[in-house]
């Protein structure tokens, strides 16, 4: 954890939220035609 992130429950929620978006834009991505 970084040191900003301690009392701050949100901030690691929107951090992990974030990172499942990244991932689940991957698939769609690839899947669009270019």
């Amino acid at each position: 954890m970084q040191e900003g992130m301690e009392g701050n429950p949100v901030a690691g929620t929107m951090k992990n939220f974030s990172r499942v978006l990244a991932l689940l834009s991957v698939p769609f991505t690839m899947s669009f035609p270019k």
